[in-house]
């Protein structure tokens, strides 16, 4: 009789709730040899719903994690620029923007949006994120000194910022 009920028990062990990162996730973009996977947790009212999310770099085996966020209520759009950047936008409930921009590389900058998008389809970020940027990628993005509480990053100038 006890051998009956150890596939059952072993089935309801099995079926039990367990975390976001090891649930299957709710979507997937894949941007070269990056990749994100998003997990949609609910809520009761009044909590707002959770909306957690990965980047990894798909170009090491196993799969390394680069970043890890999340944001309440919005659920983050997924882009990639150059078929090599990932471009993350969450939107807080606060109303505050923010852009993640990961690189191949397994860097990632975060950015206020409020500076990012160009109608050219550049994309401006303050002049302090330029060391953020791998060398490769920096000359992709346009820099402004419009944030004048730090100092200029060594090796720049304000003749490498746009004119606002």
């Amino acid at each position: 009789m006890r051998l009956h009920l150890l596939p059952i028990a072993a089935l309801i062990a099995l079926a039990s709730p367990v975390g976001a990162s090891a649930q299957k996730p709710t979507q997937s973009f894949v941007c070269s040899t990056l990749r994100a996977d998003l997990w949609h947790l609910p809520a009761t009212p009044p909590v707002l719903p959770l909306y957690r999310w990965t980047i990894s770099s798909t170009a090491t085996k196993p799969p390394e994690e680069i970043d890890r966020k999340e944001v309440q209520a919005y659920e983050p759009t997924f882009d990639c620029l150059d078929n090599t950047m990932m471009l993350v936008r969450s939107d807080t409930i606060s109303g505050h923007v923010f852009l993640d921009i990961a690189f191949p590389t397994g860097d990632v900058v975060t950015v206020d949006e409020a500076y990012a998008p160009r109608p050219d389809g550049r994309f401006v970020l303050p002049i302090q994120m330029k060391p953020d940027v791998p060398d490769e990628y920096q000359g992709r993005f346009l820099y402004h000194c419009l944030v004048s509480w730090e100092p200029l990053p060594a090796g720049t100038s304000a003749a490498d910022c746009i004119k606002p």
